[in-house]
């Protein structure tokens, strides 16, 4: 549970992104639209990871010990 507002949370989280936002739906959605769509046809048994480039920062690897710092 979180001990902030999710507004701080966002804030926070999106300091911490390679692309200074949180992801939208609608990023998450394109991926989906790519991976399912007639244009991918060289694809196979592939993990994407559509995460804005935070796996890049560790944060993902520091979990609860990252998100106990939000103010």
């Amino acid at each position: 549970m979180l001990h902030c507002s999710i507004e701080k949370y966002q804030s926070f989280c999106g300091d911490w992104q390679p692309l200074g936002r949180v992801g939208e739906t609608s990023d998450i959605a394109k991926v989906v639209a790519f991976v399912a769509g007639d244009d991918n046809t060289f694809m196979t048994g592939s993990v994407v990871k559509a995460d804005g480039g935070i796996t890049l920062t560790g944060f993902e690897r520091m979990g609860k010990a990252v998100l106990d710092e939000i103010p």
